[in-house]
């Protein structure tokens, strides 16, 4: 979707004055943004080096395990961060 597709639909989500009709919204924008992070995921392994941005620096690990909306990344420390995978970079 486009920007020019997306401002009819903003402003039409604006103009809704019935609760169940937002409320279907609302659950169909959230099975949008899982199958979204489910993609995201496809794109990762278990033993690949990745890296993300947290508290202002570049973070570096291996993903050891997928959860179902997250991913599993130990650092060379031992540290264990578990990541958005739309965070996470391929190395």
């Amino acid at each position: 979707m486009n920007e020019a597709e997306l401002i009819p639909l903003l402003q039409s989500i604006g103009n809704i004055d019935n609760r169940d009709h937002l409320d279907r919204i609302i659950e169909a924008v959230r099975r949008a943004q899982s199958h979204i992070s489910n993609l995201q995921s496809r794109k990762f392994y278990v033993g690949q080096t990745v890296s993300f941005k947290a508290r202002g620096r570049v973070i570096s690990g291996m993903i050891t395990k997928f959860l179902p909306k997250n991913i599993k990344v130990k650092l060379d420390s031992g540290m264990v961060w578990t990541v958005s995978p739309s965070l996470l970079t391929a190395v």
